[in-house]
């Protein structure tokens, strides 16, 4: 019974998280040929996680004009969270982006609030991807073996 409702849940969710780093991918390649637009880093910094999950989020807030229009935008990598397991990571994601520094700042010309600092695909989309493909695979696998295990006990006298 058990089997019945997780394979389920792991077809369900690999396929929802590849999906979603399938979009994220989009965008991150689409973002390498977008214009790019002169901005500044307004916040940048570490929030620490957790004593228990030991992780660091990389954190940035920039500004930047689009035909005489104002934006603001929070986005470093297309998908996921800019994540580290130590701070220096996380402070490696921020290198260059100390406030008030001015950055090139990649938008979407038929969407300009949609933009991002750090164009093309990164380390989380790639992680999105392969965690999506992980458990969408797994499923399936386990979803095929199951129906082979059926057939063969259906067989049997």
């Amino acid at each position: 019974m058990l089997k019945r409702l997780l394979i389920p849940v792991f077809i369900l969710l690999g396929a929802a998280v590849l999906g979603l780093g399938l979009h994220a991918t989009y965008y991150a390649l689409a973002s390498r040929a977008w214009p790019r637009a002169e901005g500044m880093v307004l916040e940048s910094g570490i929030e620490a996680g957790s004593r228990r999950t030991r992780t660091y989020r990389a954190e940035v807030r920039y500004r930047y004009r689009v035909d005489g229009r104002s934006y603001e935008g929070t986005r470093l990598y297309f998908a996921g969270l800019p994540m580290a397991t130590d701070s220096d990571g996380a402070r490696g994601m921020l290198a260059g982006l100390a406030p008030g520094r001015t950055v090139a700042v990649a938008y979407d010309p038929a969407r300009p609030e949609r933009a991002v600092l750090r164009p093309g695909i990164g380390p989380p989309t790639r992680l999105n991807v392969a965690t999506g493909a992980a458990f969408l695979g797994f499923g399936l696998l386990c979803l095929v073996l199951e129906r082979r295990a059926e057939r063969r006990r259906g067989a049997r006298p």
